[in-house]
């Protein structure tokens, strides 16, 4: 899992870097990739996309927006109960400092 102030890539050692972060190589390696997928790719998914029944795409669309909703509600309640275990535990050290 990716976090804040995660680098995927360090490019210090190369030419035309900026602050190691990108370069132009990788740059022109993800232009080509993305060309190659919007003008080659896109047309067959586009075809296979187009040839499903229209009852098995509503099928398949209703149990991925389900799924995503009930993947959201598990994600939000286990970060609200991370907070509150904070919460609990500085409420703690701050009682714990005027009892001595």
């Amino acid at each position: 899992m990716l976090t804040v102030n995660t680098c995927l890539g360090v490019y210090d050692h190369l030419k035309f870097n900026y602050k190691g972060i990108i370069c132009l190589q990788s740059t022109l390696a993800w232009g080509f990739v993305a060309v190659f997928i919007f003008g080659f790719l896109n047309k067959f998914v586009e075809r296979f996309v187009f040839s499903i029944d229209y009852r098995i795409a509503s099928v398949m669309a209703m149990i991925l927006v389900f799924s995503y909703t009930a993947d959201f509600m598990q994600s939000f309640s286990e970060s609200l109960n991370m907070q509150n275990m904070d919460i609990r535990a500085e409420m703690r050290k701050f009682i714990k400092m005027f009892h001595r």
